[in-house]
């Protein structure tokens, strides 16, 4: 999101003091460049991982309270989510996934961090933490619980079937993609109206997320995690 560098992080950051404002940074991993929003200066940092269908700047009402907690906070733009971080060979898998994060903590020098991850994230952060626990403080997984076996958590709770509806339409290839972008994506809108009823979210907020969507190529890989697995 070029954006996050310029007008949409001086947004986000109005109002805050000088040590606790917003600001653009850029990652390296695999031979990647992901754009992030940067808060705080505190000695340990906290990776905030968002999920689908969200960005960086989901994270925006919790990076001030981790940074006036004393931390310094990051929230990168996960692969795809942007042209720059778009694999060639297109490849999605959660193992690549997990090495882009542990990348961006050799590429900053951290050999150890926080993680939170939503969505996603979450399920990123298993794999990261599973891959090299040794490099996390600590990890707090947000929204997805760390499924064992998840047919038969289906199994045993039919309910999450019919609400995971989505992971198994997303596997529909051009069905799935022509539905999400119709009707400037009213799907996102009725994901997010599922999922949180009782949220009225601001207006600008969907306007920067479907800004985010209609970058080259960022649906096709943001449903590349479902089909990846």
């Amino acid at each position: 999101m070029k954006t996050l560098h310029t007008e949409e992080t001086r947004e986000v950051g109005r109002g805050r003091t000088r040590d606790h404002a917003m600001k653009g940074l850029t990652l390296h991993a695999n031979g990647l460049k992901f754009s992030a929003m940067e808060m705080g200066k505190g000695p340990e940092l906290v990776f905030c991982l968002h999920g689908f269908p969200d960005h960086a700047r989901s994270f925006r009402e919790q990076m001030p309270a981790l940074a006036r907690a004393g931390y310094r906070v990051i929230a990168p733009t996960l692969r795809g989510y942007e042209p720059s971080s778009q694999p060639h060979d297109g490849d999605y898998h959660l193992v690549r996934l997990a090495e882009d994060l542990l990348g961006w903590m050799t590429h900053l020098g951290e050999r150890k961090v926080h993680l939170i991850g939503h969505d996603w994230g979450a399920v990123i952060g298993y794999i990261a933490t599973a891959m090299a626990p040794e490099r996390f403080h600590s990890f707090s997984a947000l929204a997805v619980p760390h499924l064992h076996n998840p047919l038969d958590a289906y199994r045993r709770t039919p309910v999450q079937l019919r609400n995971s509806w989505y992971t198994f339409f997303f596997l529909l290839r051009k069905v799935s993609d022509y539905a999400v972008r119709w009707d400037d994506f009213q799907l996102i809108e009725k994901l997010w109206r599922d999922w949180s009823p009782d949220w009225r979210w601001p207006e600008e907020e969907m306007i920067a997320l479907k800004r985010t969507f209609r970058q080259p190529g960022v649906l096709a890989a943001a449903l590349g995690y479902y089909r990846a697995i």
